[in-house]
């Protein structure tokens, strides 16, 4: 399991793409009754192949997700987005620190669990908003 480090995984042939941060304790559980396919031996990956089976019909189906994400334990900030649906962005916000900002003009979304990282190289006045969410 991979603790508390942020993990990026990229789940089938690029499906979904995202960050998790945190620890699943029940991830072994849930792959054996969600039964999807496991390539690896991170709880992260949990959450990548949920996202891309709600996604699977060329829309994310949100509460599909969040009903399964609903049975996950433990400590978990994530952000998830599927190329199949790329105006969805899947946002977990749980017990880690998480800031998003988005840059109008380049229509992309960005986030950091810690916001000092890129003061310097991204200031809120180039990104166009910033929403903090507390630890």
């Amino acid at each position: 399991m991979n603790g508390s480090i942020a993990t990026t995984t990229r789940s089938g042939p690029g499906d979904v793409i995202g960050i998790h941060n945190g620890t699943i304790y029940n991830a072994d559980y849930l792959f054996r009754r969600f039964k999807p396919r496991r390539f690896a031996e991170m709880d992260s990956e949990l959450l990548f192949r949920l996202a891309a089976r709600a996604a699977r019909s060329g829309r994310m189906d949100v509460e599909w997700f969040k009903e399964r994400h609903r049975r996950c334990r433990g400590q978990m900030t994530a952000v998830l987005a599927s190329r199949l649906d790329p105006e969805t962005v899947l946002v977990l916000k749980g017990n880690k620190p998480l800031e998003l900002r988005t840059h109008r003009k380049h229509r992309a979304v960005l986030y950091a669990s810690d916001p000092a990282s890129w003061t310097r190289s991204w200031p809120k006045s180039a990104a166009g908003g910033s929403c903090l969410f507390p630890p």
